[in-house]
């Protein structure tokens, strides 16, 4: 019997991989992934994937955004007979989030040594970050210093006080952010 792998959330607009690991003795020559829609108790997936690994593609725009599914496989052996199902597995598909740094111009420059770097964060499904962490780096994209991990007092919004930028200078910014579901 195969077993899944947990999936982390995901968009749906995008899809996905899901990895499933089976050690039986008998030959796999595809698997069979079978998706329901909880809140409905619809089945929404149920297709074939003719491979040889441990992986069945979740197609884009299969699955709908701001949902929760259950997922199970199973694989079928060179003779055409299937195992058992596996177990289920939970997941949920959240809209790809939106982040938008403020503080740098259209031309990606900034003018002062000192510098607060705003965040405007936007999901669509309303899920709010639970921790965010701003980093500096050179023109070479090489680490300058990563600032402290932060909860925000505003779930989408966050702030950095960046000091000592040298002017004429190339610079990135990065602002990673965990929401709430792990996004």
């Amino acid at each position: 019997m195969p077993v899944l792998r947990l999936i982390s959330p995901f968009d749906a607009e995008i899809g996905t991989p899901v990895y499933y690991s089976y050690t039986g003795s008998r030959q796999t020559v595809e698997n069979n992934l079978v998706i329901f829609n909880i809140d409905s108790g619809l089945y929404v997936y149920d297709y074939n994937f003719a491979t040889f690994e441990k992986i069945h593609y979740i197609p884009p725009n299969i699955l709908e955004n701001g949902k929760s599914y259950k997922v199970k496989v199973r694989v079928k052996f060179n003779d055409g007979t299937y195992s058992p199902f596996s177990n289920e597995i939970q997941f949920k598909t959240f809209k790809m989030p939106v982040l938008d740094i403020e503080s740098i111009d259209g031309q990606g420059y900034v003018y002062n040594s000192d510098i607060t770097f705003k965040a405007s964060y936007y999901q669509a499904n309303g899920e709010p970050v639970k921790y965010y962490q701003f980093s500096l780096y050179d023109e070479n994209e090489d680490l300058i210093s990563r600032y402290s991990r932060r909860t925000p007092v505003d779930p989408y919004s966050f702030t950095e006080l960046i000091s000592e930028l040298e002017r004429g200078k190339g610079y990135f910014v990065e602002c990673k952010m965990i929401a709430r579901m792990d996004l």
